[in-house]
C-alpha cells in the first residue's frame, strides 16, 4: 500500500516528492545511524512520505526517550501517517517548524532529518528552509540529509562546520545522504 500511495503521490506532486519509490532498508539504517550518532534527545523529519523512515526514527526515540515531530505537506500522505503512527505530533509544512517548536515549548532541536527535494525548489524556498533548519538546530546539533544528488554539498558546506558525504548505491535512486554538524 504505501509503494502505490508514494508512486501516486510521485505522479501527482514531482516537484514536491523526490523520488518514486520509499527509501531503502539501506538508506534507512545509514540515516537511523547517523541520527544515533548524534544521540538526540529532539528529531524533526521534514518530508516523512509513507514513513519508511519515520518508523525507525520513531522506533529510536521511544527505545532513547526522544520526542520526535515529523512533517509531510501532502494531504494523502499526512493522512497515512497519521494513521501509522496515532501517538505521533504530524504536522504540514516544514516552514512552520519555528512556531511548532514555540508550541511544543522547544527551543532548539538536536538532529533533522531532511528528505525534502531541495535540488526542486527554487532558490528562495530552499535558502528559507536551510535558515529554518540552522537557526533551529542546537549549537552541536546535527542535520541528516538525503538527496539524489551531490549538488547541495557547497550550499551545505557554506552553512555548516561540518559536512560528511555518503552514498547510497542500493536504492531507488541511488542516494546521497549529508551528515552535518553545526
Amino acid at each position: 500500500m504505501d509503494r502505490k500511495l508514494f508512486l501516486q503521490t510521485f505522479l501527482h506532486s514531482p516537484t514536491q516528492v523526490g523520488s518514486v519509490v520509499p527509501s531503502s532498508s539501506f538508506m534507512v539504517r545509514e540515516i537511523t545511524d547517523l541520527v544515533a550518532k548524534s544521540n538526540p534527545a529532539t528529531v524533526v523529519e521534514f518530508g516523512a512520505g509513507t514513513g519508511v523512515i519515520t518508523r525507525e526514527l520513531d522506533n529510536y526515540c521511544q527505545e532513547n526517550q526522544a520526542k520526535l515531530l515529523t512533517f509531510e505537506k501532502d494531504d494523502k500522505l499526512r493522512d497515512y501517517l497519521k494513521e501509522q503512527f496515532p501517538h505521533l505530533p504530524i504536522f504540514s509544512d516544514a516552514l512552520y517548524l519555528p512556531k511548532v517548536l514555540d508550541e511544543q515549548g522547544i527551543t532548539q532541536v538536536d538532529c533533522i532529518v531532511c528528505g525534502l527535494p531541495f535540488t526542486l525548489f527554487p532558490q528562495q524556498l530552499r535558502e528559507q528552509l536551510f535558515d529554518i533548519i540552522y537557526s533551529t538546530l542546537a549549537d552541536d546539533g546535527a542535520l541528516v540529509m538525503y538527496q539524489f544528488s551531490w549538488h547541495m554539498r557547497k550550499a551545505l558546506k557554506q552553512r555548516f562546520g561540518s559536512v560528511e558525504l555518503n552514498f547510497i548505491p542500493l536504492n531507488i535512486p541511488p542516494a546521497f545522504v549529508y551528515y552535518c554538524k553545526k
